[in-house]
Order: structure tokens, then C-alpha cells, then sequence
């Protein structure tokens, strides 16, 4: 049973969806819908995502040392590549570093796959934990996000990245 969770941010609502395989989904939402919440607090997951993200908020370096919670990649049917690339980008891409999409597809063992990646990035049900915001254009530029360039824009500076302006 899918189950639902809200969270507030320096950014609004933060939505989480578990289930007793981890967090099935993370996004922004503007309408929080708490009706359909469960709100199982004995999930493991959702205990360790809320930590995660209380500490996210205070101090992203704070998150490096923690255990992170289990992404059910499983539930979106996502191609053994994009989950690479989820999974790539999340491990290997911290707090305050940025990488081009390019970069991520070689990272990912597939260095002409810059698109893939994109598409990776565009379709990304895990907001925040897999950091797709860390993610600019080879020319160096802040880029899109699917959220909206205000929020990558908050989250890169947060992190301590200074993109004062964003993509025209």
C-alpha cells in the first residue's frame, strides 16, 4: 500500500511516497493533499528520509555521513540506464559539486549518452535525493529543472554553488 507523507521545506511542501519497499516518490507540491496521507511512522524509509531532509535543510554537508533511505526505482519502471544514471548521480555527486550531463553519461559509462541523461534528469521521481539540480549545461550555465529554475537555483546556492543568474 502506497502511503503518503508532507514535508515542509525552506521551499514549500516536499510530498513523499513509501511503501514497506522504500520512498517510492519525492516532489515539490504546492497543494500538501494531507487527506491522503497515512502517515506510517514506523516506516524505516520514512524516518530516515525526514531526518534526511531536516538535516538536508540545516546543512547539506550534514547529509554526507548519513545512511540514506531505500529508493523503490523499481516502481517507475525505469530503464536499467536511467536508474544508472539515478543512481550515479546520487552516490557520486555531492553537496556543492555540479556536473554537465556529459560528465554524468561518462561517469555512467556511456559518454555519447548526454541525452539519456537529460531525459533521466527531466523524468526523475526523487527530488532532491537523487540531486538532478547538481546537474548544468556544458557551457557551464545553471540550466532547466523540472521544478523550476527559482528552486535549482535555492538549492544550488544552499549547497553553496552561486548561480546568481539564472539560464536566459
Amino acid at each position: 500500500m502506497e502511503e503518503v507523507h508532507i514535508v515542509d521545506s525552506p521551499l514549500g511542501h516536499i510530498r513523499i511516497t513509501y511503501n514497506n519497499k522504500g520512498i517510492k516518490g519525492v516532489k515539490f507540491t504546492k497543494d500538501p493533499d494531507k487527506t491522503s496521507s497515512v502517515n506510517n511512522p514506523n516506516n524505516e524509509n520514512l524516518q530516515l528520509a525526514v531526518k534526511w531532509f531536516e538535516a538536508y535543510f540545516r546543512d547539506p554537508n550534514e547529509t554526507k555521513s548519513m545512511k540514506f533511505p531505500t529508493l523503490d526505482m523499481e516502481a517507475h519502471n525505469g530503464k536499467a540506464f536511467m536508474c544508472k544514471v539515478w543512481n550515479v548521480l546520487k552516490d557520486r555527486i555531492g553537496p556543492g559539486q555540479t556536473i554537465s550531463y556529459g560528465e554524468l553519461a561518462k561517469l555512467c559509462g556511456s559518454p555519447k549518452a548526454a541525452r539519456a541523461v537529460g531525459q533521466a534528469m527531466k523524468t526523475n521521481p526523487f527530488t532532491i535525493f537523487v540531486p538532478c539540480h547538481r546537474v548544468i549545461n556544458a557551457s557551464g550555465e545553471m540550466g532547466n529543472y523540472s521544478s523550476g529554475v527559482d528552486k535549482k537555483q535555492w538549492l544550488l546556492k544552499h549547497e553553496g554553488e552561486d548561480f546568481s543568474t539564472p539560464t536566459k
